[in-house]
């Protein structure tokens, strides 16, 4: 993870699947039977640990933040890009 002058750089290099400790997740909507859709989709979502290289980027001061996230699940059935702006009030 880089920092410097309010820009943010940071990299995944390990899931820590290995380890059964994967913290790093993202909940993403799954059916509840994968090739039936008409069946409902679990709620809340299915959580998918991330991949290596997902990336976490962005500006951020007192103020402001201008973040994204992007990367994909290990299984890689998940790719995902997510964007957030946003000021404090």
């Amino acid at each position: 993870m880089d920092w410097s002058d309010g820009e943010l750089d940071a990299r995944l290099t390990d899931p820590h699947t290995d380890q059964a400790v994967a913290l790093n997740l993202i909940n993403w909507l799954s059916p509840v039977v994968a090739c039936r859709t008409d069946l409902g989709l679990l709620p809340g979502g299915y959580p998918h640990p991330l991949a290596v290289d997902t990336t976490f980027s962005g500006q951020l001061d007192a103020s402001t933040a201008s973040l994204s996230a992007e990367g994909d699940s290990t299984d890689s059935l998940i790719e995902f890009r997510f964007e957030f702006d946003g000021t404090a009030s």
